[in-house]
């Protein structure tokens, strides 16, 4: 963080942005990603990334409209809100309604239960 805040004070902000955040978070997570969970984990991540762009650029934008006439922390709580919370309810909503799913279940003879899902269905990710 000390060098991205040196690169902005030399004049050389679009390199800091790239240094900074874009690649270097990215990259990091993403691998973090495939070493926890794989191809599969790495996916999802990515897809999520793309999915949040829309908001950190709505993000960027509130930031750059406020901070000239308040302080930074005053700028960056109401984007902050913007950024976190319409994402939190797209994924809440998509989860809800998988949520509401029923799995039909059977109990076998030995007591346990067996589920009608097939195992290749059991692994696939929506």
């Amino acid at each position: 963080m000390s060098l991205v805040a040196y690169m902005v004070n030399q004049g050389n902000q679009l390199l800091a942005i790239l240094v900074g955040n874009i690649p270097v978070l990215f990259l990091l997570n993403i691998t973090l990603a495939y070493r926890v969970g794989g191809a599969t984990s790495s996916i999802a991540y990515a897809k999520g990334a793309l999915i949040s762009m829309p908001f950190f650029i709505i993000f960027v934008l509130i930031v750059l409209l406020i901070l000239p006439r308040i302080n930074t922390t005053a700028a960056i709580l109401p984007a902050m809100l913007v950024y976190i919370i319409p994402p939190f309810l797209l994924y809440r909503r998509r989860h809800h309604a998988f949520k509401s799913i029923e799995v039909p279940v059977q109990h076998t003879e030995e007591g346990q239960m067996a589920s009608s899902i097939t195992p290749e269905l059991e692994n696939k990710q929506y």
